[in-house]
């Protein structure tokens, strides 16, 4: 199966389990992985045909933007669901949060979660 893929999107959001983390903020990276058909875009070029990257990225920010979770899990299965809803040609999404510096973890440089979703 083909894949379209958004990588290394960060952005700064209001997660995470403790209080201070969801007042200050943290530094998230999403990656994200769409499993689709493109052999008709390729046929076509055009991007109705296919999964706009753009319309991934918007996707992510939108979750979050949202309300504020205290897990990455929760995070990154609002970005699948999302995906999936919009994405009528995507038989699965990869999705991978991970948070930048994350507080406790002895000077890790990134601390989070990757899920796989399929469709159906």
């Amino acid at each position: 199966m083909d894949k379209v893929f958004v990588a290394g999107l960060e952005l700064e959001a209001n997660h995470g389990y403790y209080d201070e983390e969801r007042q200050a903020g943290n530094q998230f990276r999403f990656d994200v992985c769409v499993s689709t058909p493109t052999n008709r875009a390729a046929k076509t070029d055009d991007l109705d045909d296919t999964v706009d990257y753009a319309t991934i990225a918007a996707l992510i920010k939108q979750a979050a933007d949202g309300p504020s979770a205290k897990l990455v899990e929760t995070l990154a299965e609002r970005v699948a669901d999302s995906l999936l809803g919009q994405f009528a040609s995507a038989a699965e999404v990869r999705v991978r949060v991970a948070k930048l510096n994350p507080p406790f973890t002895e000077g890790a440089a990134e601390a989070g979660v990757e899920i796989e979703r399929v469709r159906g």
